[in-house]
């Protein structure tokens, strides 16, 4: 994969994972499969299909989704781990 190509895939699933609401992004992540544990936590590879408009099309998204799960549980309202403060 060229740098060119590898610039437009992680633009194509950067915008894919921006448009979807808090919750999509929540059912997205947890519907991953579990690959490994390291210091920065716990990584799955989440696939989804592509909803109109979406320009990741029927790519998978291979990123691990860790950070966007910590935010997400950090933003929630009404969430167990939102940070105080």
């Amino acid at each position: 994969m060229t740098r060119t190509e590898r610039l437009a895939a992680h633009t194509d699933i950067a915008t894919s994972l921006a448009l979807l609401s808090d919750r999509e992004l929540a059912a997205l992540v947890e519907s991953g499969t579990p690959l490994d544990t390291g210091i920065g936590g716990r990584s799955a590879q989440c696939r989804r299909r592509a909803g109109p408009g979406d320009p990741a099309g029927r790519r998978p998204h291979h990123r691990a989704l860790r950070a966007a799960r910590r935010r997400h549980a950090a933003t929630s309202p009404g969430s167990s781990r939102t940070r105080a403060g």
